[in-house]
């Protein structure tokens, strides 16, 4: 399973209709070049609202672009089986935004994906030690205000959190690439490549590449071609699972599912019936033994 977790959903007002084509077309190329999950990216700036809504459409059924759906059709696949996911990237600028998480736990729910962009050392170890995320997502293009260091990336390997690299700007001006080349050798430097995920971060089809590709410039980056492998598959798995713990359990400790997906035979468990076979369970035996030990 090869994903692409970042793939640039639009936000603006403006001509929403014509990015929102755009933002499908990268995707369906990503489709095209072998890639078997994609998610959309919504990013949010400032204080995480009340009233947040996921603005992510997918489409159902898949309506890719017929390059795409050919390619597909050569590897046996069906285009029901290209999964969509929706995603939300809060950019941290502000240390009262982290608690604005919790507030707005419920709604961040609605995403697929919960990931988190930090602008400051102490936004960053807040990311590594405290923040509930899934993804710790880093502008590596941009001189970052802090470095890396052994023990906040230790804290956030420790605790399933994916650091994710995009490498879209790769093919932006020097400066951007410079940056990115030098900030992910630091990062690997530290973390060996361990919970690593290489993402697009694309806004347009030209931006994006393959998985073979993908790879390449991870070893560029300063990783092993089994760690950039790992990054594009396996990391991204464990991602999803880390998400899906997040979303439907407390603490990661108990889950819990809506009362109407109980079964009928478990549904003396929340009182939906059958209760009183429950409750008489083994009255009778018992009332009989009591009869047979008086006598």
């Amino acid at each position: 399973m090869l994903c692409d977790f970042n793939v640039a959903w639009p936000t603006s007002a403006l001509n929403v209709q014509a990015n929102v084509d755009a933002a499908r077309k990268t995707a369906a190329d990503l489709v095209a070049l072998g890639f078997h999950v994609v998610a959309f990216n919504q990013v949010v700036q400032g204080k995480v609202p009340i009233n947040l809504t996921n603005n992510v459409e997918l489409v159902d059924p898949v309506e890719w672009k017929s390059d795409a759906q050919l390619i597909m059709t050569a590897r046996g696949q069906g285009k029901q089986q290209i999964k969509q996911l929706s995603r939300v990237t809060v950019v941290l600028e502000d240390p009262s935004q982290v608690s604005s998480l919790s507030t707005a736990a419920s709604n961040l729910s609605q995403f697929d994906l919960l990931a988190v962009c930090p602008t400051s050392e102490k936004l960053w170890a807040a990311c590594c030690q405290t923040v509930e995320c899934d993804i710790i997502s880093l502008d590596l293009s941009q001189r970052l205000p802090f470095h890396f260091k052994h023990s906040m990336v230790g804290e956030a390997v420790r605790r399933g959190i994916m650091i994710e690299i995009a490498y879209s700007a790769a093919f932006k001006d020097n400066t951007a690439k410079r940056n990115l080349i030098a900030n992910a050798t630091n990062l690997m430097r530290v973390c060996k490549g361990r919970n690593v995920i290489l993402s697009s971060g694309a806004k347009t089809v030209l931006e994006t590449r393959g998985p073979l590709d993908v790879v390449n410039l991870g070893c560029l980056l300063g990783m092993s071609q089994d760690d950039a492998k790992h990054a594009i598959s396996t990391n991204c798995r464990a991602a999803l699972i880390h998400a899906e713990t997040r979303r439907k359990t407390f603490r990661a400790a108990v889950t819990y599912e809506p009362v109407g997906d109980v079964p009928d035979e478990a549904a003396w468990t929340v009182g939906l019936g059958g209760a009183d076979d429950f409750v008489g369970f083994g009255n009778e035996s018992e009332s009989e033994e009591d009869d047979a030990m008086e006598d």
